[in-house]
């Protein structure tokens, strides 16, 4: 019931009181009767205030329940605004925890692929350090070679002097005790004879010095040399050790050692 509808019925309860006051009035005037003022006024404030009181009573009975209806209404609404939330919350989160988890498949990834470069980056600088060590190793090899080339023809010379000399030598003490002089031996040395004799190992410079023997001396050196030599002109250790046909840790102690005494 709407405040219009109640003051609506409040006038009409006043106007019906009026309708039964005014005839007995009329009545009562031409019968020469008064009627007593004080009395018609108490009615209708006492009306006025039953209806008043009916009209407040209304209103809160209306507010109360408008509150109640909104309070519903609002704890519904923050319900669904609740649930709403939490649904979007709870997809963000997943949304964040599957970004995350291609984070760290990226980064996983990245690192694995960091580590495999950063290897093959190593393993290349050792593979070219490598390669320069035995290209400077062959170049070394060759200077050698072509040293020893240059030198071939005098050491043969040198030993088919000193085997001719030996020769003639054994031809004299045989003639001596023979009593007839020998015909001088043809000489029989020659660079394929000397090449066939060379080991495994050494070069053909070392060959020609060993086959020369006591005979030319003082153009020999040891092993030790040897090894020094070719350290001093940045050989390898393995490089050597090959060259010489001796082991890698022999190469390397006397290399120590060498150090060491400085």
């Amino acid at each position: 019931m709407s405040l219009i509808e109640i003051v609506l019925i409040i006038l009409g309860a006043i106007v019906l009181v009026f309708s039964y006051l005014l005839p007995a009035g009329k009545s009562t005037a031409e019968a020469g009767v008064k009627i007593d003022e004080g009395l018609i006024r108490g009615l209708v404030e006492k009306e006025v205030r039953e209806a008043k009181e009916h009209i407040n009573d209304m209103v809160d009975e209306t507010l109360t329940y408008s509150m109640e209806k909104t309070e519903r209404a609002m704890e519904r609404l923050t319900n669904e605004k609740i649930m709403a939330v939490n649904e979007y919350s709870e997809q963000v989160l997943e949304s964040i925890n599957k970004n995350h988890q291609e984070v760290i498949f990226l980064y996983d990834m990245l690192n694995d692929k960091h580590e495999a470069f950063v290897g093959a980056v190593s393993e290349a600088s050792k593979r070219i350090q490598d390669i320069r060590q035995e290209i400077q190793d062959m170049e070394i090899t060759v200077k050698d070679a072509i040293d020893i080339k240059a030198e071939m023809p005098e050491q043969i010379e040198n030993i088919q002097g000193a085997e001719e000399r030996n020769l003639e030598t054994e031809a004299a003490a045989a003639a001596e005790g023979n009593g007839f002089v020998p015909i001088a031996p043809k000489k029989a040395v020659d660079l394929n004879r000397i090449l066939q004799e060379v080991k495994p190992g050494e070069s053909a410079g070392e060959a020609v010095q060993q086959r020369k023997g006591t005979s030319v001396e003082g153009q020999s050196y040891n092993n030790n040399e040897k090894i020094l030599r070719l350290h001093k002109l940045g050989k390898s250790q393995t490089a050597i050790a090959k060259d010489l046909g001796l082991g890698v840790g022999e190469v390397k102690l006397v290399i120590d050692l060498f150090e060491q005494a400085k």
